[in-house]
């Protein structure tokens, strides 16, 4: 596969049978070649009426793939078959709702709350969780979907002045990012034209 994929090179998608083989594959496809891009494409693990959400790092993971497929930065993608069984999000959803930031930009901070909540990110008084952003003053807190840290925005006036991982538990900041790409917080909107 990774021979054809470099003679012929499209974006494929290759449907496995559950969790383990989709690991599985990805790992095989890596191995025979660490040239190509290789995403998975988990399920969500919940049932349709389940009254919880799936794991945030799953939506994570997914609308980090939706969004490099869409962008045509993926070689393969394997999928879990039940992943498939249920409805995605158009490609123009996750276009609309990512955001790329890094130091230096110029972004008014009342813009970037617009734009989070219109991914589907919560405003809240102290992250805690994916999908969560909170405001206070210069700085803004955000926990991206699909992101191992919460990211601390340090503004000065409308300028982004850095960028910063920083312990959920201590709220002290850590290491310095040079970029971030924001995803949406949900793969569908819960407004008039996600519901829609």
């Amino acid at each position: 596969m990774a021979g054809a994929a470099r003679a012929h090179p499209t974006q494929t998608l290759i449907v496995a049978d559950g969790a383990e083989q989709t690991e599985a594959l990805a790992t095989a496809l890596g191995f025979f070649g660490p040239d190509l891009k290789v995403a998975t494409f988990p399920d969500v693990d919940t049932l349709a009426y389940d009254r919880f959400s799936p794991h945030p790092d799953l939506i994570g993971e997914r609308l980090r793939t939706l969004a490099a497929l869409a962008a045509g930065q993926l070689d393969f993608v394997v999928a879990d078959v039940r992943a498939l069984l249920r409805y995605l999000p158009p490609v123009e959803f996750v276009r609309a709702r990512s955001l790329a930031i890094k130091p230096g930009q110029t972004l008014p901070p009342a813009d970037l709350r617009e734009q989070l909540t219109a991914a589907g990110y919560r405003h809240v008084t102290t992250v805690m969780e994916h999908g969560e952003f909170a405001v206070r003053g210069s700085i803004i807190d955000l926990y991206p979907a699909g992101f191992h840290a919460p990211v601390r925005l340090d503004y000065f006036d409308d300028e982004i002045e850095s960028l910063r991982e920083f312990d959920v538990k201590t709220q002290r900041s850590a290491d310095k990012l040079t970029g971030l790409n924001l995803l949406p917080a949900r793969e569908f909107a819960l407004d008039e034209d996600g519901i829609a």
